[in-house]
Parts: C-alpha cells; structure tokens; sequence
C-alpha cells in the first residue's frame, strides 16, 4: 500500500475522531435537561421492568423494536435506572451513528 493511502486512512481516521468528540459533546449538553421527549419516558418505564426480569410483549406492551430496551436495560442493570444514564447512552449512540454515517459517505463520494 502507498504512502498516500496511509496518510488518507489517517486523515480520515482523524476526522471520524473529531465529529465522534464533536456529536458526543454536544448531546452531552443535554443529558441534565428535564424531561422534554414524550416517547423518552416510555422507553425509560419499559427499559427498566427489562432491567427488573420482564420480558417483552409479555409482560410490557412496548411500541418499538426490542434492541431499544434491552440495550436499554442492560445498561440500566449497570448503572442505575436514571434519565442521565440513559441520555449519555442515547448521546453514545448517536455520536456512533454520525461516524457511521460519515464513514459510509466516503465510501460513496
């Protein structure tokens, strides 16, 4: 592989960086907020009876698809039941998501 590749792979590997630090930090400015989101406290409920043993569309009636409670409850089984937890995790995955989406774009432009 050229030199050039390495210093692209780089340059790229240092912007993923950047906009992760970048997305993460400004989703963190919201993790303290009062509640704001209808379907958060929702999510929150349903999570945390994941978290206590319940098991989905059995014991919960839940609108949206089971990966949102239970990594939701894993992480509630971790650190707590708390509108902080779960927004720096929702903040977590959202920076994710922008790298994601950053890393498909240069494969596509």
């Amino acid at each position: 592989m050229t030199l050039l590749y390495h210093t692209r792979v780089r340059a790229h590997s240092r912007i993923a960086l950047l906009l992760f630090a970048a997305s993460l930090a400004f989703q963190a400015s919201f993790i303290l907020l009062d509640a704001f989101v209808s379907d958060e406290g929702i999510v929150l409920v349903a999570s945390h009876d994941v978290a206590s043993g319940r098991l989905l569309y059995r014991d919960i009636n839940v609108p949206l698809t089971p990966a949102v409670y239970w990594l939701q409850g894993a992480v509630f089984a971790l650190f707590g039941s708390d509108f902080a937890v779960s927004r720096a995790l929702v903040a977590l995955m959202n920076a994710l998501g922008v790298v994601a989406v950053f890393q498909l774009a240069r494969l596509f432009l």
